[in-house]
């Protein structure tokens, strides 16, 4: 019989606890369904609001944007460890 570390023996019990709410049913929930969330009382927007209050619906589409940054860059890869990535790619 193998003995598992306490760290593993805790990683264990919380991969089980949450395996027990993930497959614990939710039926209940499905007849409690909104288009929205408030934390005041009932949501300000009606159910199928097309935007927001603040938003231009007529606003041009398209175009582009340009965001300037100063400093140096010797890798495209925004995961790397070594170098320094593009500034804005994500």
């Amino acid at each position: 019989m193998s003995r598992l570390s306490p760290l593993s023996h805790m990683s264990l019990i919380a991969l089980m606890v949450l395996l027990a709410f993930i497959a614990a049913p939710h039926s209940s929930h499905a007849k409690d369904w909104r288009h929205g969330l408030s934390l005041f009382g009932a949501p300000d927007m009606q159910a199928g609001f097309t935007h927001f209050p603040y938003v231009n619906a007529k606003a041009p589409k398209g175009g582009s944007v340009k965001i300037a940054a100063i400093g140096a860059f010797d890798n495209l890869n925004q995961f790397t460890i070594k170098g320094n990535t593009v500034i804005g790619l994500g």
